[in-house]
């Protein structure tokens, strides 16, 4: 008769190979895992980049827009200004 322990030995390489393969499995599943997340940031990264550009630009044509607004507001009270001086008589 064998003792306990000899029969530990001889299971235990099997073992080991199956706990190493079982590690080496879950360690790929991690790896998958961690690069499938890295994709889907880096997805939501260019996403938020599109966007962040798209408002910069829409931010450019808003001020171009209040440039714009503001000379014509310019050039409406000189015009408003002009007709008051010339429809008003002078009082001397």
């Amino acid at each position: 008769m064998m003792p306990a322990f000899a029969e530990q030995d001889r299971s235990s390489p099997e073992s080991s190979s199956t706990a190493t393969a079982a590690a080496g499995s879950k360690e790929d599943e991690m790896n998958n895992k961690h690069v499938l997340r890295q994709a889907q940031l880096a997805r939501e990264l260019q996403q938020l980049n599109d966007m962040l550009a798209d408002k910069q630009q829409l931010a450019g044509q808003m001020m171009r827009s209040d440039e714009q607004l503001a000379s014509v507001k310019l050039q409406y009270e000189v015009s408003i200004a002009a007709c008051y001086s010339e429809c008003r008589p002078s009082v001397l």
